[in-house]
Parts: C-alpha cells; structure tokens; sequence
C-alpha cells in the first residue's frame, strides 16, 4: 500500500466545478418545455383519384370508403377492391409523441380492371382549443397482377398489393402558442403499439388492415414569426460568473490554509 502525506481535500478541482457548472447552464437553456395536448377525434375522407374505373364512394359504420373496379366475383369476394378510413378516439399526447390516427382497411378483392394509381386521404384532426385541422396526403395504390410466380411481395393467394404514401409531411399547418406545426406520418403497423413500417402489404382476396400513425411536427423557423430564443449569457457574462465562482473557492482554500 501506498501512503500519501498530501493533505487530504473534501473541495472539488476548479476545473471540474467550472465545467458542472457550464454543462449545467447549458442544459438549461436547450431544455424544451413538452407541450400536451388534446386530440378529440379523427376522421378521414377520400377523393381525386387518379384512373381507376367504377368508383364509389360510401360509409359503413363510421368508416369513410372509396371503392373501385369491375369485380371479377362479385358474389364470391364481396364486391369491389377499395380503401377505408375509420379514426381514433379521444387521444392525449405531447408534441413530437407518435400516435395512432385510425385504422386503413384495404378491400383487396379480385377485379378484372378499374383501379386508381392513386388517391388522396384528408384526415381531419378535431384538437381541443385548436379546433378541426385538416391535413392531405396522397396514397399510391399498386395492384398487381395476379398471376403465379410473379408476385413482387410476399403472397399468401397470388398477387398482394401495396399501398404507400407520396408525401409523409403535408403542406397544411396550424399554429398552437404561437409556434407552426404540421402532421407528419410515420408509418403502418399490423395492431396498435406494433412495430413500424413504410408500406402497407395487403393479401389477395380479403380485407386487410393496418394501423396509421403519426406525430405533430414544428416548422423551424416557424412561419411568419421568428423563432423564440432565450436570453444566454454573453461569453463574457459567462466567464466573470464562473470566474467569480472560482474566486470564491479559491479564497475558501486559502482561508482554510
């Protein structure tokens, strides 16, 4: 064992509490404040699309449709292929949180022609204090071909289909205290709470479902306002504060002697 005849020391080095103190000061002022907020309902409407032949649009039980093509059994698989939209609930949630905006149902049913490349959803977000925001993206629809060993995703019956979206960050905003925000779509999931993903693969001759979800995203710099900053202190201000703390400590040392 080494023994030391240094004194011992209960102070930390100057350098140390200097540096706890600038780490500190700094996390101080990048902090943001979460901000909460309300959503009271969703809701989701359909229109615009590009081709397609035969096209319906309808509401079952809450669910907003659009439904397309000439059915190849009608009886048999229930009609025509088509998309619905049925939303959440009352949801509570902070700024930047992903949430869950509603169920997609895909009515993938065996057609022999008729099906838009694409379509446009409007999802209408009714947020307490804030009111009914409205937000429009653009859904490409592929449906393949359905012919044996030339599926281009996995496929249970022959052929699935995919649905994407064009554009994740719509155009729309709203302002909430004075800061812009936007909805910004993240992705699919197969339940509520599953994992993410970036396309919808829907099986041949069903209907499937996936989960949209979302999350409020601020524009920066906000739109026709300046972004709010807090007052830091100069490099100067800074540096007699530290440095008075540092005198402080070190008058403490001597004192101590």
């Amino acid at each position: 064992m080494l023994i030391s005849n240094r004194p011992t020391s209960h102070h930390q080095p100057l350098a140390t509490v200097l540096g706890a103190t600038a780490l500190t000061l700094s996390l101080a002022n990048l902090a943001p404040a979460a901000q909460a907020i309300t959503l009271n309902s969703t809701t989701g409407t359909w229109s615009n699309p590009d081709g397609g032949a035969f096209i319906e649009y309808q509401t079952v039980n809450q669910e907003n449709q659009i439904r397309w093509g000439f059915p190849a059994y009608w009886v048999e698989t229930g009609g025509k292929s088509g998309l619905g939209f049925l939303g959440t609930g009352t949801t509570e949630m902070e700024v930047g949180e992903v949430f869950n905006l509603g169920r997609l149902r895909h009515y993938n049913k065996t057609i022999w022609y008729g099906a838009p490349g694409q379509v446009d959803l409007s999802l209408n977000l009714d947020f307490e204090g804030v009111g009914v925001k409205s937000f429009n993206y653009a859904l490409d629809i592929e449906e393949t071909p359905n012919q044996e060993g030339t599926c281009a995703y996995f496929s249970v019956t022959a052929c699935a289909d995919r649905i994407t979206w064009t554009n994740a960050i719509a155009s729309e905003s709203f302002f909430l205290d004075e800061i812009e925000y936007t909805l910004e779509l993240i992705g699919f999931s197969a339940s509520v709470g599953g994992a993410l993903v970036d396309e919808f693969i829907s099986q041949e001759g069903g209907n499937s479902d996936a989960f949209l979800y979302a999350k409020l995203t601020a524009l920066n710099p906000p739109a026709s306002q300046s972004p709010q900053t807090e007052a830091v202190p100069e490099p100067g201000s800074m540096l007699a504060m530290l440095g008075a703390l540092g005198g402080g400590i070190w008058l403490k040392r001597k004192k101590r002697a």
